[in-house]
């Protein structure tokens, strides 16, 4: 059950990590600028955290439930 939970933060982590790259991405700033944006770093972190839930998720639940493209 630990595991299903791990990979739905998984995944509410990386849809919430897109929103941030996006909203970051809007930002009218270039270069380092546009990296170091508030935006664009939650969504590097948020991408983080969901990496580490996945990986917790795949130690019980097989690829092919956790990521379904790979039947």
């Amino acid at each position: 059950m630990m595991h299903l939970l791990a990979l739905a933060f998984s995944i509410g982590l990386t849809i919430l990590g897109q929103f941030f790259l996006k909203t970051g991405s809007l930002s009218k700033a270039e270069g380092l600028r546009l990296f170091l944006n508030p935006a664009t770093l939650a969504g590097l972190f948020s991408y983080g955290f969901a990496s580490l839930f996945y990986i917790v998720a795949l130690k019980k639940i097989p690829l092919s439930v956790a990521y379904p493209a790979f039947r």
